[in-house]
């Protein structure tokens, strides 16, 4: 059967007698854990902003995403997989915003690999580890690239000065944005993706 929630219904009914029937329900959850498939960034993506957004299918309910800089002189994702991360985190989603605080940047131009471990808890309380195919992507550089306060200085200048004391907080708290900004259907210059 495909992984999902079952739902199984009983229903007991007596053969004689003026007796209702009794019925009851037993739920179960089946998960076939037995790969990683990476979404995003697509592989060999070279137009990706400085905070992309990482997504994976995997049943499992925790995986461990990591992420390596490409150095000069490296031929292979494998070689480059080899190395020590940049980011190693674990979480426990399909999912994960690259944050933009708190960790090395990915610089533009720069190329990187990533990878995901799915992470399924086997008999004698062992790890048992999944991983996923390795993919690359290039961070964007030129004008798609634009810093944040550019974009937060566009988006200021549309809405006008009444929200000063929201752009300032947003610069404080080190506001990003992980898509493409558009304003009256137009893509920003500042736009990161």
């Amino acid at each position: 059967m495909p992984p999902g929630s079952y739902t199984f219904t009983i229903t007991v009914r007596p053969t004689g007698g003026t007796e209702p029937p009794v019925t009851d329900e037993a739920r179960f959850i089946l998960s076939n854990p037995s790969r990683v498939d990476l979404l995003l960034p697509l592989d060999r993506d070279d137009a990706v902003n400085q905070f992309p957004l990482f997504q994976w299918i995997f049943d499992g309910s925790r995986s461990r995403l990591k992420i390596y800089e490409k150095l000069p002189g490296q031929v292979s994702l494998e070689e480059t997989a080899s190395g020590v991360p940049i980011l190693q985190t674990d979480v426990t989603m399909t999912g994960f915003q690259y944050p933009s605080s708190g960790v090395r940047l990915l610089e533009p131009g720069k190329t990187y690999v990533w990878y995901v471990e799915g992470l399924i808890r086997a008999s004698g309380g062992s790890e048992q580890v999944i991983p996923s195919t390795l993919r690359s992507f290039t961070i964007a550089q030129g004008p798609g690239s634009a810093s944040q306060p550019s974009m937060l200085d566009a988006l200021e200048r549309a809405l006008g000065p009444q929200h000063k004391p929201l752009f300032e907080q947003l610069r404080a708290e080190g506001f990003s944005s992980a898509g493409t900004m558009r304003l009256d259907g137009a893509r920003s210059p500042a736009s990161t993706s």
